[in-house]
């Protein structure tokens, strides 16, 4: 008992990475599983601020869902019930560990990324045979648990644990972003953990990805680098660099070239690309701008019953744009309030960081649907005491 509760943090943490993408963990109840857990890890430890913080929030997107049982005369009751339940699971861990919680989540982070490789080298050497051996299936979803086998035609990427690539890729920029503020300790204590991740990113092969990791380290050189001349000096090498990686492979320039021709040509179709579903859902998003068409299909594809018997078959349509899904779903009163609630807790890191953040994140939603899964929707309660406690030593916790 005295282990789990020395280790507690990384337990939490590591269980909300397994209910924010891996594809084992997707059930209807394992979210409430999770929870159940957490409140049994830190039963001593809740406390009364946490709901104080918790509460506008909840009251907030509840007022939302009653304007949408108004106005779209239906709303999933289960539907926002899970949706208040992922942003209160995630919520208890990120608020519970305030400022240790960016370090915490490098090096459990790591600690996945790291065996993960293995994995990957394994398969890559053997050509993929890793999907065809996974020790875990549920439907057509293979899985060592802690690292995901990815089938492609031309091209082995990392998924990490996650469903795909792009997934395992949004987790990393999400860490390294949280962690902007942390270079010092990292770069002194754990270099051998970051070059394990930026590695492993790498291995994404996923644009986004490839575009936060360009922010971030531009980010880096420009305004946390000591020495400013040098930093703005590289920032052109930086661009020159990333400019070549996307002229010389084709996982950028084609996938985006061709994801861009085929939304052009879309017109009103549906289409689970990035842009192509930029393009689908901005019709809904025009149809009620203000609250969103909801999270049933029966509302948010009121006007494409094709879709609303395919959602009702079982079929996952896979939107690939998370920010105008939750736009469509939920409106533009929930997504300012989403991205404004982030800046009032990361703004106590400096209103740069706080920028940072919220541009990684909104990079990340162009590509996956975050907003599903508890690692990103509940960043809005992030628990940041003081501007200059970030570079903080959590070797005592972990």
């Amino acid at each position: 008992m005295e282990l789990l509760k020395k280790h507690r943090s990384e337990l939490a943490i590591f269980i909300l990475l397994l209910i924010s993408g891996n594809p084992l963990f997707t059930g209807k109840f394992n979210i409430l599983y999770a929870l159940i857990i957490i409140i049994i890890l830190y039963n001593t430890s809740i406390k009364q601020e946490f709901f104080k913080k918790l509460f506008p929030i909840i009251l907030f997107f509840s007022i939302i869902f009653y304007f949408q049982q108004q106005v779209l005369g239906f709303v999933s009751v289960l539907g926002a019930l899970r949706f208040i339940l992922i942003l209160s699971t995630g919520g208890l861990i990120i608020y519970h560990l305030k400022n240790d919680f960016p370090l915490a989540f490098f090096k459990v982070l790591y600690f996945i990324s790291f065996i993960g490789l293995f994995f990957y080298f394994y398969d890559v050497i053997t050509g993929g045979s890793m999907y065809n051996h996974s020790l875990i299936t549920n439907g057509n979803v293979h899985s060592f648990i802690i690292y995901t086998p990815f089938i492609d035609i031309q091209l082995y990427r990392n998924c990490g644990m996650f469903w795909e690539p792009g997934a395992f890729s949004g987790i990393i920029a999400l860490c390294f972003a949280l962690n902007i503020n942390n270079t010092t300790t990292i770069f002194r204590e754990h270099k051998f953990k970051l070059f394990v991740l930026i590695f492993s990113l790498l291995s994404t092969q996923s644009t986004t990805g490839y575009i936060s990791i360009f922010i971030i380290i531009s980010y880096y050189f420009i305004f946390i680098l000591r020495n400013k001349f040098i930093g703005i000096s590289l920032i052109p090498i930086i661009i020159l660099f990333f400019i070549y990686i996307y002229k010389n492979t084709d996982f950028l320039e084609e996938k985006i070239n061709d994801q861009t021709e085929t939304a052009l040509d879309q017109g009103e179709d549906f289409s689970n690309t990035r842009f192509g579903s930029l393009l689908f859902d901005s019709y809904y998003i025009k149809k009620h701008p203000l609250i969103g068409n909801g999270m049933s299909e029966k509302t948010r594809y009121a006007d494409h019953s094709f879709l609303q018997q395919r959602v009702m078959m079982g079929e996952n349509l896979g939107n690939g744009n998370g920010f105008s899904n939750f736009l469509a779903c939920m409106g533009v009163l929930s997504t300012l309030f989403y991205f404004i609630w982030i800046y009032k807790a990361a703004i106590k890191q400096k209103k740069k960081y706080a920028f940072l953040l919220l541009l990684v994140i909104l990079i990340n939603l162009q590509g996956e649907p975050w907003m599903n899964y508890p690692i990103y929707l509940s960043l809005m309660l992030l628990n940041f005491t003081n501007e200059n406690s970030t570079d903080c030593d959590t070797n005592n916790m972990l």
